[in-house]
């Protein structure tokens, strides 16, 4: 739900005759709240001047923040999830493009998935993040070097 403290500014804003050009359409901001709730897509449009850039650029302040599982999800980008059955999903992020998978579709070994891309972080340059999930936890939590790479290589074996 949307702080109603946040969102009060945008409201008040809009609400005013001649705030925004064009506001007439956006009734109180209520397309905004409305989106940034349901996590819809919006589309603004309108002649240069009408106010279309304040009001994107309004929009992440009126969002609830994102816990650190979301935080963490959105800045891996485009991902490709695998479902193996027995409650092990394997997941590879930071892809440059994905081919055409639905959702549901059975995937081979050695099938490509994607391309390597990168965090969007200059510093971090292409790379892949790979993880094996395994119900809520991760396969090989608390585990580095050597002994990561063996518990990743009984998995697969």
């Amino acid at each position: 739900m949307l702080d109603e403290s946040k969102t009060k500014w945008l409201r008040e804003l809009l609400g005013r005759h001649g705030a925004v050009a064009g506001s007439v359409h956006v009734v109180r901001g209520d397309a905004l709240e409305i989106a940034a709730a349901g996590g819809h897509h919006l589309l603004l449009s309108g002649p240069p001047g009408a106010g279309k850039t304040m009001l994107a650029r309004s929009l992440p302040g009126i969002l609830p923040p994102l816990t650190p599982d979301e935080t963490l999800d959105r800045i891996r980008g485009r991902q490709v999830w695998i479902d193996h059955g027995r409650h092990i999903v394997t997941r590879y992020a930071h892809l440059d493009s994905v081919t055409d998978l639905f959702v549901g579709e059975s995937v081979q070994s050695g099938q490509v998935i994607g391309t390597v891309g990168s965090s969007g972080f200059e510093e971090g340059g292409p790379h892949l993040h790979f993880e094996v999930r395994i119900r809520d936890d991760y396969l090989g939590d608390w585990l580095d070097g050597d002994a990561l790479l063996r518990a990743i290589t009984r998995a697969f074996e």
